[in-house]
């Protein structure tokens, strides 16, 4: 009959099935990091062309008496 410390420790196979992967752990942050760094170009992009937009419509207006 098998003592209990023997059914409890772990073999070499058991350990191997459990160990998680680490590139989501690589991976994720960079995804993350790409997404942010996109996306903030895109609102520093539309801010630029709101602004020249807003400037084109200004000095449109003035021209005109």
């Amino acid at each position: 009959m098998a003592t209990h410390s023997e059914t409890t420790m772990p073999t070499s196979n058991d350990a191997n099935e459990r160990r998680q992967a680490i590139w989501p752990w690589l991976l994720m942050p960079i995804v993350v990091l790409l997404v942010f760094w996109t996306l903030q170009r895109f609102q520093d992009s539309a801010k630029s062309a709101a602004a020249q937009a807003s400037h084109a419509s200004d000095t449109h207006d003035t021209a005109q008496p």
